[in-house]
């Protein structure tokens, strides 16, 4: 079964400034033919970003070219719920998620 791989901000952010390590880590995860996303939570804090920024224009722009290769996952009740009970769980508190 292939995977999912939900890109936060911070990587968001790192793959727009063109970092080496995201750039090549996102091109592995792609090459494994899992599925690549973000959150429109995401999107809205590139977005707040982007219009306060010198240059709006190419600033968007530059996200609409990054967004186009992922899927937009969309936040609903349950995924809020969801978000909820995993930023509590002592155990993953405790456990950094690793790179990317």
């Amino acid at each position: 079964m292939l995977g999912t791989v939900c890109l936060d901000t911070s990587v968001l952010v790192a793959l727009l400034r063109g970092e080496e390590a995201a750039v090549r880590r996102l091109g592995e995860e792609a090459g494994r033919g899992g599925t690549v996303s973000t959150t429109a939570v995401n999107l809205c804090e590139l977005y707040a970003g982007a219009f306060a920024s010198r240059d709006p224009s190419r600033e968007v722009g530059r996200i609409h070219r990054l967004v186009s290769s992922l899927d937009v996952l969309d936040l609903d009740v349950e995924a809020a719920r969801r978000y909820g009970e995993l930023v509590n769980d002592p155990a993953l508190r405790r456990s950094p998620i690793g790179d990317f």
